[in-house]
């Protein structure tokens, strides 16, 4: 007992000082920002923000924030993750220092788990602490802490371990009746939580039931053929824990396809490279990343963010030495796998679960049974990255127990230190490629020169980066991705938008049309942004409305019912003064439940337009209701109220208020000033509709109708001289000035 509450004690301190190592080595990741992937994870997600979404459409929306039932999902289900975020943003909106802390503090929680699961499979405190070392600091976990959407790792990995230790309780002797049964509920809940922050979670099911298994019903392969052909006699106890994990596996798989609308996700080949290729190339292709996956953990130093285009190799050939690479890999999987089962010496059982604990979480994201969204990702391998660091450092301790020479025992200690200590220094350094968009791009660029997505990012960097525009570089990248991809759609629409951004509109026009063409060939790829950025190009020319209307039309025929098409439409046709045709396609934009900004406010100038200020009024007062501080529709409501309110003292009043609130933004504002000294006049209030045309006067002193309205102010309040003096400022034949001019000149003599 003292010997186990000792080796208890040590496992422990190592846990504990493991989980400090990794708050050391992951620490400069709290200077990254949010780069890449946590564009759209966090910058772009309309989930995080609870005044845009309910907490409820977390449990509807994909990871990205997506409808999951939407052609365009990416079908990922991580609601308890961007929960998470949710409440970052709750905190402290996209201020990054939030999202990194919180990331580094659950790869340390997990750091501290694992040391303990490493503890109960060898009995040992020391392997378990090299194990717990070596994942602590491996570099193919930057990628899982300091990028922020990996915290989908670190939160499910989190969970998975609850799940594990609250099994390993319900198939204790001890546990017997509503004990174990209370731990195995308690593993089941924290496995639910596992899949709703990442879908690999599930595998700890059967992880448990291989330990369940070989483990602890002390199984191998010898027993198993003794046996055969008759049934094992195994304990009944086993057999209903093994029941109710597979039952809930069951119906995790069938309620994850219902929530994805009961198909996965088509990824072509831009996203999945090998989608394209033809059998057996294709399934070879997906074979060989297991070999880019397994030297990744062996040497994690060549490291990117994307591993698509060229980055992992695509198998096209039998013949390609590639095959013997994957052969090799599948052969030392298979050898460790026979290995682990054909005995049931501790060593074994260290095997079987290290093994399965690489091998299984590794498989949902493998391609083997179904394409995935990417070729390689490295944070999809922070869960089986336990397996393979319990492997190295049971193996490490066992060959410095085997070493009888003090001396060699030195050397080798020195060695598991230096590749400790390599590890750290390199997870250092590839947590400052995540500082910035610009370093991470520029990372991978170093490491696949010809990867047209990232040369493209990083273009793009150079062009929006105030610190860092620089358009020569920038067109070097574009062209250069390009010349490598001419039918990658995002590198022709970059390249058409720093041409527009050098004036040189004819040929942006003609690049981004090709980047419209070449995304519409791909389904998966929505180009609406392209063809929003191409209307934009043609409205800074002028008389380009028709080329405008044209595009909309194009888009419609492939985006039938896109509010944001008719929207743009309605607004050229406006233009184009075909008005009833303006107002149809305004009224389809706003009825939709998309939300599309200023859409009433165009609406309504375009009621005016169309002679409709009932219409127009109810839709400028629509707009102030979602936007009240829109000056704009402050003052079009203002003007729409004192066009239609002349004998309505209340409309007027209620027109002067908004007109008021527009003056004290704009004080010079020509229309404001008008209609509110209008607005006097028609309420009789001469001295203040005198006050007001003055002012407007000033600012613009041959306006007509400032300078008409004006003389009627001085002829109503019986000023007849002034009349005459501000009416001869103006033609004789505009409105009826001959007529009034007469009167003034009779009244005044």
């Amino acid at each position: 007992m003292p010997a186990l509450e000792s080796r208890t004690t040590g496992v422990h301190i190592s846990a504990v000082l493991c989980a400090l190592v990794a708050v050391a080595v992951f620490y400069n990741s709290l200077q990254c920002g949010l780069v890449f992937d946590d564009e759209s994870a966090i910058k772009k997600n309309k989930d995080l923000r609870p005044e845009l979404r309910p907490w409820w459409d977390l449990l509807k929306h994909d990871f990205w924030g997506a409808t999951l039932t939407h052609k365009d999902s990416h079908k990922s289900y991580r609601p308890l993750t961007v929960a998470t975020f949710r409440l970052n943003y709750m905190l402290h909106e996209l201020e990054p220092l939030g999202y990194h802390l919180v990331n580094v503090l659950l790869h340390s929680a997990v750091v501290y788990l694992y040391v303990l699961l490493c503890g109960v499979v060898f009995s040992e405190v020391w392997p378990a602490l090299i194990a717990g070392l070596l994942f602590a600091v491996h570099p193919i976990h930057t990628e899982a802490v300091a990028s922020v959407v990996g915290r989908a790792e670190t939160l499910s990995a989190i969970f998975f371990l609850s799940a594990f230790f609250a099994f390993r309780l319900s198939a204790t002797p001890r546990s017997k009746g509503l004990t174990g049964w209370y731990w195995l509920g308690v593993c089941l809940v924290s496995t639910a939580c596992s899949v709703l922050s990442k879908e690999q979670g599930l595998t700890v099911m059967a992880v448990c039931v291989i330990y369940d298994f070989f483990c602890l019903q002390k199984m191998d392969l010898n027993l198993l053929l003794k046996s055969f052909p008759h049934s094992l006699s195994l304990p009944t106890s086993f057999l209903k824990r093994t029941a109710v994990l597979t039952a809930f596996t069951i119906v995790a798989v069938v309620m994850r396809f219902r929530i994805m609308g009961g198909a996965p996700k088509v990824f072509d080949k831009q996203i999945n490279p090998p989608v394209g290729l033809d059998t057996p190339y294709r399934q070879l292709s997906w074979l060989y990343l297991t070999f880019v996956n397994s030297w990744l953990l062996l040497n994690p130093y060549n490291l990117c963010a994307d591993w698509r285009f060229g980055t992992a190799p695509l198998i096209t050939s039998l013949m390609d030495p590639h095959n013997l690479l994957t052969v090799l890999t599948l052969a030392a999987v298979v050898y460790a796998g026979l290995f682990s089962v054909s005995g049931s010496s501790r060593g074994h059982k260290v095997a079987v679960f290290s093994l399965s604990l690489l091998v299984l979480p590794y498989l949902p994201a493998s391609n083997l049974f179904f394409p995935v969204g990417f070729v390689v990702a490295e944070r999809v391998l922070y869960l089986p990255s336990m397996g393979f660091c319990m492997m190295v450092g049971f193996g490490a301790h066992r060959i410095f127990k085997s070493i009888n020479s003090s001396a060699l025992r030195g050397i080798f200690s020195f060695l598991i230190v230096g590749v400790l200590s390599v590890h750290s220094l390199k997870t250092g350094l590839r947590n400052r490629d995540w500082i910035s968009e610009h370093s991470i791009y520029a990372s991978a660029v170093r490491i696949n020169p010809n990867h047209g997505p990232m040369l493209t990012n990083l273009g793009a960097v150079y062009v929006v980066n105030k610190d860092l525009k620089n358009y020569t570089m920038a067109e070097i990248l574009f062209k250069r991705c390009v010349d490598i991809l001419p039918e990658y759609p995002r590198g022709l629409s970059n390249y058409a938008g720093l041409l527009d951004a050098t004036k040189r509109r004819r040929q942006a026009q003609k690049v981004m049309r090709q980047a419209i063409e070449m995304g519409l060939q791909h389904t998966a790829m929505n180009q609406l942004e392209n063809i929003y950025h191409l209307l934009r190009m043609f409205q800074k020319d002028t008389g380009r409305e028709e080329d405008e209307l044209e595009l909309c039309d194009f888009a419609l025929r492939h985006y039938p019912a896109t509010a944001h098409l008719f929207f743009h439409r309605g607004r050229i046709l406006k233009r184009m003064n075909r008005t009833s045709e303006a107002v149809s396609d305004l009224e389809i934009a706003v009825q939709t439940p998309i939300f599309l900004p200023d859409i009433n406010h165009h609406l309504g100038l375009t009621y005016v337009a169309a002679g409709l200020p009932g219409k127009a009024e109810r839709s400028f007062r629509a707009e102030l209701a979602g936007n009240p501080g829109s000056v704009d529709s402050l003052l079009q409501l203002g003007v729409v109220l004192v066009k239609t309110g002349t004998g309505d003292h209340g409309r007027l009043r209620e027109a002067q208020k908004y007109l008021q609130q527009v003056l004290s933004v704009q004080p010079r504002n020509r229309e404001a000033l008008f209609h509110q000294a209008l607005a006097y006049y028609h309420l009789q209030n001469l001295q203040k509709s005198e006050e007001f045309f003055l002012n407007l006067l000033q600012l613009s002193p041959t306006d007509r109708e400032g300078l008409y309205y004006l003389g009627l102010v001085y002829y109503k309040a019986q000023k007849y001289e002034k009349a005459v003096d501000v009416w001869k400022k103006l033609d004789r034949n505009y409105r009826d000035v001959d007529t009034q001019l007469k009167l003034a000149k009779k009244h005044s003599k």
